[in-house]
């Protein structure tokens, strides 16, 4: 349960629960690059949802405003890390994913937990790096 008191079950009744339920969370992939060096030095993995949720900004808002943040966060990881293993040569790449304050601070996201979802998918510590996100602001209305 939820602060919204509603099961698990009841939330993923929607648009977002369908996304979720269907893992429909794609990965990209963004390169951070080292000017000086002129070389990609490791990639920032960004979500996106479909329609109506394509938008990280209001898939994410959307499943905190429903108590179903680890569920939508937990679904955008492990399409990355798929994503990361079914690449051909991940040698040397480090692949950082966003992670709210609110989920690393969960119970659930424990050194164990972070462990298992990489030996999952044969992939280890050298290629994941969490990314804390900031909050999102929105301008007084």
């Amino acid at each position: 349960m939820e602060a919204s008191g509603r099961p698990v079950e009841d939330r993923m009744d929607s648009e977002l629960g369908r996304i979720l339920r269907n893992e429909r969370i794609s990965p990209l992939f963004q390169p951070v690059a080292d000017a000086l060096e002129q070389r990609i030095v490791c990639y920032e993995a960004l979500s996106r949802g479909v329609y109506p949720l394509e938008s990280p900004m209001d898939m994410f808002r959307t499943a905190a405003e429903a108590g179903l943040l680890w569920e939508a966060e937990e679904v955008a990881r492990r399409a990355i890390i798929r994503k990361v293993a079914s690449m051909k040569d991940t040698r040397g790449q480090r692949f950082f994913l966003n992670i709210s304050p609110t989920v690393i601070c969960d119970d659930r996201m424990n050194p164990e937990y972070i462990m298992s979802s990489l030996d999952e998918f044969s992939l280890g510590l050298e290629h994941i790096g969490l990314e804390i996100t900031s909050p999102v602001c929105e301008a007084p209305r």
